[in-house]
């Protein structure tokens, strides 16, 4: 459990054995986030689409906010768009 009276190093311990028990379900919700980013011909992204945030929960009930965002997608969208034309 993370509390305010932590030193520095007793965070860092905690923080890193934290990561160490969440770091496949943050893969998954990777794999899953670029996943969802595949466009097929004809479809469009939605500005709101280029992020998303996960909430994981481990053992010890700290949680951890997990954002995922994609700023090149957009780019790459315009692109595309402006070949049509």
């Amino acid at each position: 459990m993370i509390t305010p009276y932590m030193t520095d190093e007793e965070l860092w311990a905690a923080a890193y054995k934290d990561f160490q028990e969440i770091k496949m379900k943050v893969g998954i919700a990777l794999e899953q986030f670029a996943h969802n980013l595949k466009l097929h011909s004809g479809q469009y992204r939605a500005i709101h689409s280029l992020m998303e945030t996960k909430t994981i929960r481990n053992k010890t009930k700290n949680t951890w906010n997990i954002c995922f965002m994609n700023d090149t997608h957009c780019l790459m969208q315009i692109d595309r768009h402006k070949k049509r034309r």
